[in-house]
């Protein structure tokens, strides 16, 4: 009988890029943390284990399965299949000291590495990876918020998901999940030009445009602005805002349905 494991995928906001945590495993290799599931507990119960392990679990936000992986040669000289998850981490606020760096390689701490500068993973995690990465996209173009925002060529190859997965949608997007609290609107736009960067190259993203979008939202309670600023930054100081889990319950309940009939312009 092959044995079951179920590794996740942690991904996280770190310095504006996206991040994945890592665990090392010598030879100059490195694993997502994982463990093996046991004859007598679910699935769900083993990813919370995982979770609880880690020492930002307390940061989590969300998780979700992303694929079962049961090729026989996955991992050498044995049979394993691998149950999958994709772990929502809450980004920091304001914290400098906790930075995506390479710059040590010596280093073999378990630690964020930046997305697009992964080291050498065991197995097949690589695929893994990708597999949550691809997740967390699809949520994401399926998320009503991001169909009032985003170009329509991007939308166009996903819109026919949408009507059978609205009724399914998260209670929390993974945006908001990612995205430190309070932040400021420009951290929205980043996170899209970061996530689509590829696809956004036909058209980009209109920051003004975004901005009116961004701000037309309000009215719906999900977006509420906060009488605070930025502080420590370079540039013109803006204003913050905060994401409302209640105000989109209502919303996705209602107005979205009527208002994203029509895409986004």
């Amino acid at each position: 009988m092959p044995s079951v494991v179920v590794p996740c995928v942690p991904l996280r906001l770190v310095q504006d890029r996206l991040a994945l945590w890592l665990r090392p495993c010598g030879d100059g290799k490195w694993s997502l943390p994982a463990s093996e599931l046991n004859d007598r507990e679910s699935v769900e119960h083993c990813v919370r284990r995982v979770i609880a392990s880690l020492p930002f679990a307390r940061e989590v936000t969300r998780h979700s399965s992303c694929g079962v992986f049961s090729d026989p040669g996955r991992v050498p000289h044995r049979h394993e299949i691998a149950i999958a998850s994709w772990i929502v981490v809450r980004a920091p606020v304001a914290r400098p000291g906790e930075a995506v760096s390479l710059d040590d390689p010596l280093d073999e701490t378990p630690r964020w590495f930046a997305i697009d500068e992964l080291p050498t993973l065991i197995d097949d995690h690589l695929t893994i990876v990708r597999a949550g990465l691809d997740a967390l996209r699809r949520e994401t173009l399926a998320d009503p918020v991001t169909r009032r925002l985003l170009p329509r060529h991007l939308l166009f190859e996903a819109t026919d998901e949408f009507g059978a997965e609205r009724d399914d949608l998260p209670r929390l997007p993974p945006l908001f999940g990612l995205l430190p609290d309070p932040f400021p609107l420009s951290a929205i736009r980043r996170f899209y030009e970061m996530l689509f960067a590829e696809e956004l190259t036909r058209g980009g993203i209109d920051r003004g445009n975004f901005r009116r979008k961004l701000l037309e939202l309000k009215p719906t309670g999900v977006l509420k602005d906060l009488p605070i600023f930025q502080k420590n930054v370079r540039h013109r100081a803006a204003q913050l805002f905060t994401f409302d889990p209640r105000a989109w319950e209502r919303w996705i309940a209602g107005e979205a349905t009527v208002g994203d009939r029509g895409g986004s312009n």
